[in-house]
């Protein structure tokens, strides 16, 4: 709802307190103590409503003041009244439908989408993560089953895809696009609701990459063995934050900077080199990445090993199929994986099953 609406709205309901009460008041004061609270209230209430009881004060009819006053009361206070009920109306009919217009544009959007994220919870980490997807331009949608906290994201954060709900439904995760999504961050409150969206996800889409928030590590092990590619533990990660402001304390101050300058979206990227790249294969200075892009190549992994070269030099051949850790300006990085190109196209599987001659598909049951 629009913030003019709810000004409007508020503003009639203080206007249609002051006249209620101004016309109490003024039939107490012109009775000069002869017209009761109650009836002074009865009578503006008759007269704002236009029920058109008739007069219920004594002597009203012999009181031309209090006749003046009454017609004034009409006048105003029924301008008024119809302002504040109109806005009222505007009010309910416009959330309601302003909400089901958002929920359609909304799962158009979500059914477009091919290789995002989704990020089950919106809460203190589940905010720090989508921060920094809708900063690198990746593709989100964020889910979380308390009105309270989708309400304020969506205040918040403009052209948001969020879904209010429980992300272990199927029906659920089958809104956020869960078998067309490249990864899913479980950043909830509890361990229990983390892994039981671990397996609900890994159901769904099993080669989705999946990350999980763990409070307890001896949980770690249950996470893993559930599909979970990697457990991030809070009291880990805020350990080795001690750690390092200690020893390495300007290390942390640059990735600190580096992270929350908004000005210049500065990252350490990982780009995969597919097979049929026109990099794959080349040196490091034959393919001129530094020059085209502005990155600097920080390692490079081989497929199926889990071994880094770290720090190539020019003479380093890129593997095929494997991963370059940059370090640059987000901009460079699309560059950088416009120059590497698409992926293969997918190889159809061919079914090596006993299937029946058309026309006798009784013969296997």
């Amino acid at each position: 709802m629009s913030m003019e609406l709810k000004k409007r709205l508020t503003i009639g309901i203080i206007l249609l307190l002051l006249v209620f009460i101004t016309g109490i008041a003024g039939y107490k004061l012109m009775g000069h103590g002869k017209w009761s609270l109650l009836d002074s209230t009865y009578m503006t209430v008759i007269t704002l409503s236009t029920v058109g009881y008739g007069e219920v004060l004594g002597d009203f009819s012999n009181n031309p003041m209090a006749k003046i006053f009454t017609i004034f009361l009409i006048l105003i206070g029924i301008g008024i009244l119809t302002f504040t009920i109109s806005n009222l109306t505007a009010f309910l009919v416009e959330g309601e439908l302003s909400n089901a217009l958002w929920r359609q544009k909304m799962d158009k959007k979500i059914k477009k989408l091919n290789d995002h994220f989704i990020v089950c919870g919106a809460g203190d980490i589940g905010i720090l993560v989508i921060d920094e997807l809708k900063r690198t331009g990746r593709p989100y949608v964020a889910i979380d089953k308390d009105p309270e906290v989708v309400r304020k994201f969506k205040e918040t954060n403009t052209d948001v895809l969020i879904i209010e709900g429980d992300a272990s439904d199927d029906e659920i995760m089958e809104e956020a696009g869960i078998k067309a999504a490249h990864g899913l961050a479980c950043a909830m409150g509890s361990d229990q609701e983390n892994l039981f969206v671990a397996v609900a996800a890994r159901f769904h889409n099993p080669n989705i990459r999946i990350i999980a928030q763990c409070t307890n590590p001896a949980d770690r092990p249950k996470f893993l063995k559930a599909g979970v590619n990697s457990v991030v533990s809070a009291h880990y990660i805020g350990a080795l934050r001690i750690a390092s402001e200690l020893i390495r304390p300007h290390v942390v101050t640059f990735l600190d900077a580096m992270l929350r300058d908004k000005k210049k979206e500065v990252r350490i990227e990982e780009v995969t080199v597919y097979s049929n790249s026109p990099l794959a294969g080349k040196s490091l200075k034959d393919t001129t990445i530094r020059e085209k892009t502005g990155l600097m190549v920080l390692a490079m992994r081989p497929p199926d090993t889990e071994d880094f070269i770290y720090c190539p030099l020019g003479d380093e051949i890129i593997p095929s199929d494997g991963v370059i850790v940059v370090f640059g300006h987000m901009e460079g990085v699309e560059k950088l994986k416009k120059m590497i190109g698409s992926p293969p196209p997918k190889k159809a599987i061919l079914c090596e099953c006993p299937c029946p001659e058309p026309g006798n598909e009784q013969e296997i049951l």
